[in-house]
């Protein structure tokens, strides 16, 4: 363990003793950052970096202009402690080692920040200036006629219209879901979230697509759950046979993935396939979490989502983030039989978007503008990926590149002696930001595969960045 990371733990241990010794009791307010950082004499960004481990095991919570505070024990979500979030069963190499702790791993996310680098690595969406130009103008409008109600925390299940927008948007994924099951969430991590503590318990296992979204293996590191990496392929995805033999012989206590252009490949499965996975699910008892943060963003026709077969047993999720409001963290999460149980843990320990971006993203919604804007992104992505991918073909074959049928991102295969995460961080040395494949296994698999995301529209900038990664991987 590195000094920078003990460093880190240390500022959590710390906080953690206070809170168990009953210095600090629940809803207390803890030290300020800046406060801490004199207390320990270190950097305002190595407190801050513990509190947010903090953050993410339920233990503190941050309230915006006021600081962070001690949860009650009744609304922390984490199965288990500090310690036991850092040394996981050593047989499943816990993901947030590399997404969280590396120091490398951090300094290539700070690095995506920057105004200078070229974002290939980072899963932000385009950004739209007259889509932002028409939802400010909505949101505004809220602001105008509500003023009161705008600095409120916001509980509950949701706006009503919003959560009608939403209904309609499942039936078009043939889910008929009421804007009764639709609780509204900040983004679709509370959602995934609470699903996987309505279904699990500490110890248990879940299967989860592999490569698959590393803010899974993050969710299951933190609630000390375990891992189990079901093959997916870059085409047709969640390998629901390799899903039933396991089933067999293993007690799984839920299944989460992405089914609907997933995140890293971009795969589709089929209706058949998301079919099979449902009934297989069903017989054996076992939640499915479905993740469809991807599914509007289809080049050729709206898919089905895994609930539309089995509503009862699948937990359905969603945001708006990857599509027309990433700033927003707007979600929303249809729960089937679990539902009474999300909306308790929802309702205690998070609170909803605000009530002006609620109402106002409901009345951009409703609008012909989003419709068409839907339609305007869903070609750029398509365009974009035909560019990245010609590029690839011509400048530098020795890659496999995959072929979405929507989403933004491309699954790149590069020769066998490639090291992704030395190679990402070069690529922060020259200016770009690529995902190194080894970020979305558990273990640390895909050590020669890369995610470009290609929302970054292909330009000039990007393709001299890329013709440094082909010299890159060549050496």
């Amino acid at each position: 363990m590195s000094v920078l990371m003990k460093k880190y733990l240390t500022v959590a241990d710390r906080i953690t003793k206070l809170i168990d010794s009953g210095v600090l009791k629940s809803r207390d307010k803890i030290p300020s950052i800046r406060e801490m950082s004199v207390q320990m004499n270190l950097s305002m960004m190595t407190i801050l970096n513990g509190y947010r481990l903090l953050e993410e095991q339920g233990i503190i919570a941050s309230h915006p202009q006021s600081g962070y505070y001690v949860r009650p024990e009744n609304m922390r979500f984490s199965h288990s402690a500090i310690s036991n979030f850092i040394e996981s069963d050593t047989k499943i190499k816990i993901l947030t080692d590399h997404v969280k702790i590396s120091p490398e791993t951090e300094k290539l996310l700070e690095d995506s920040m920057r105004e200078d680098i070229i974002p290939l690595g980072i899963g932000f969406p385009y950004s739209d200036e007259k889509i932002n130009e028409e939802l400010s103008l909505h949101l505004s409008r809220r602001i105008r006629e509500n003023p009161g109600k705008n600095n409120r925390y916001n509980f509950g299940r949701g706006n009503n219209a919003l959560r009608e927008i939403f209904s309609r948007k499942m039936i078009e994924s043939f889910c008929e879901t009421s804007s009764d099951e639709i609780i509204i969430t900040s983004g679709a991590t509370p959602g995934l979230l609470s699903a996987l503590l309505a279904v699990t318990k500490t110890g248990d296992s879940v299967a989860v697509e592999s490569p698959g979204y590393h803010g899974f293996f993050g969710l299951i590191a933190k609630l000390g759950l375990k891992a189990l990496e079901i093959q997916t392929n870059s085409v047709s995805g969640f390998d629901v046979e390799t899903f039933e033999k396991t089933v067999k012989k293993k007690k799984i206590s839920a299944v989460i993935l992405s089914p609907n252009f997933s995140n890293p490949t971009g795969a589709k499965m089929s209706d058949p396939a998301k079919e099979r996975l449902a009934c297989i699910s069903a017989q054996y008892g076992i939640p499915v979490i479905e993740d469809d943060s991807y599914g509007d963003l289809f080049f050729a026709s709206k898919p089905r989502a895994v609930k539309s077969y089995n509503p009862d047993n699948t937990i359905y999720v969603s945001s708006l983030s990857k599509s027309i409001a990433p700033g927003y963290k707007t979600g929303w999460v249809a729960g089937g039989i679990y539902q009474k149980d999300i909306h308790k843990i929802l309702n205690t320990a998070y609170s909803v978007p605000s009530a002006f971006i609620q109402s106002g993203l409901a009345s951009f919604m409703s609008k012909s503008f989003y419709s068409h804007s839907m339609k305007k992104l869903r070609r750029i992505y398509r365009e974009n990926i035909s560019a990245y991918q010609a590029f690839f073909s011509e400048h530098i074959p020795e890659c496999e590149v995959s072929n979405p049928e929507g989403g933004f991102f491309l699954w790149i295969k590069a020769p066998e002696k490639t090291d992704s995460r030395n190679t990402a961080y070069l690529a922060v040395k020259n200016g770009f930001t690529i995902a190194p494949g080894i970020i979305f296994s558990a273990r640390s698999n895909f050590a020669n595969y890369f995610r470009l995301n290609s929302a970054c529209l292909f330009s000039e900038k990007t393709e001299k960045a890329l013709k440094i990664f082909a010299e890159l991987i060549r050496k």
